[in-house]
């Protein structure tokens, strides 16, 4: 299951991923090379991303997966993902992962090398978002005045 809660433009969404992240995204997931230019501005690089598959027979799937990883990409949901990956004892390349330089890399970072863990948050996520409920998910090391906190903050939302 995969809710959207915004108007998506595919065009914005790239222009906020580095050239080499888009390119390992294709390879990966689409088997489609798509070439890195050095110093070429964002808006060109996502012209040429969206012109590359214009007609390919994937469009319209690569789009889908570009909605579905921009849904996810704020940073409370990348906090959410990589606290569900720590207590599910995932091993990540924190190398790797340290490449992704904003919040929209780091959502396509679990995409493409975690698809596990990410599924299962957007599920939750997409449930909660249509049931009007919210699971919290508390850091591993929390204290009881961060919990406080987190309660205090929660009740004030809901006036």
């Amino acid at each position: 299951m995969h809710m959207s809660t915004n108007q998506f433009d595919p065009h914005n969404f790239i222009m906020g991923i580095t050239p080499d992240f888009l390119a390992e995204f294709l390879k990966k997931e689409y088997a489609i090379d798509f070439n890195v230019m050095k110093d070429e501005k964002a808006e060109d690089t996502a012209e040429r991303f969206i012109t590359g598959i214009k007609n390919n027979t994937s469009r319209d799937q690569i789009f889908v997966d570009l909605e579905y990883i921009n849904d996810v990409s704020s940073p409370r949901h990348i906090d959410t993902i990589l606290t569900c990956a720590t207590r599910a004892r995932k091993k990540i390349d924190e190398k790797d992962y340290a490449k992704c330089k904003k919040d929209d890399e780091r959502a396509m970072w679990w995409y493409m090398h975690h698809r596990d863990i990410f599924d299962q948050y957007t599920e939750r996520n997409d449930l909660e978002d249509l049931s009007g409920a919210k699971e919290i998910i508390l850091p591993n090391k929390c204290t009881k005045k961060s919990v406080v906190s987190s309660v205090v903050y929660i009740l004030l939302m809901k006036k």
